[in-house]
């Protein structure tokens, strides 16, 4: 565990995307349960975003480009599931707080395109 936090503290220092995969991590990890739980109760919704979460900084600090695409591409998903559900409960449209998770799929739109470049620079030497 002390080495994940040494290899976090290490991201944050000196790379370039990584800190907003991280983000996206604590994110669906910590923060959207927290406020989703507060505004509905308890909801299954709230055990695939502690894995996308898990998932994605894990991926951050384990794993190849291939598996950070793949969950950056969660992230993104997830990201629209949760606005469209927001939309569909009628929280999107009047409380400011629910305009955050349309930041988030921002957040996750470019930091797909980041990686996506990044995989095809690292796959084929090509930028996209």
């Amino acid at each position: 565990m002390k080495d994940l936090f040494t290899k976090i503290l290490n991201i944050l220092i000196y790379h370039d995307s990584e800190p907003m995969e991280l983000f996206q991590g604590f994110i669906w990890l910590l923060v959207f349960p927290i406020l989703d739980t507060l505004d509905h109760g308890f909801s299954l919704i709230i055990i695939p975003s502690i894995l996308v979460g898990l998932g994605i900084i894990k991926s951050v600090c384990c794993f190849s480009i291939r598996f950070r695409k793949t969950m950056a591409f969660a992230a993104f998903l997830f990201s629209v599931i949760v606005v469209t559900l927001s939309f569909f409960h009628e929280d999107l449209p009047y409380s400011v707080m629910h305009w955050v998770w349309v930041l988030v799929t921002f957040n996750a739109i470019i930091n797909l395109k980041i990686i996506t470049n990044r995989y095809y620079i690292v796959e084929n030497g090509t930028n996209r």
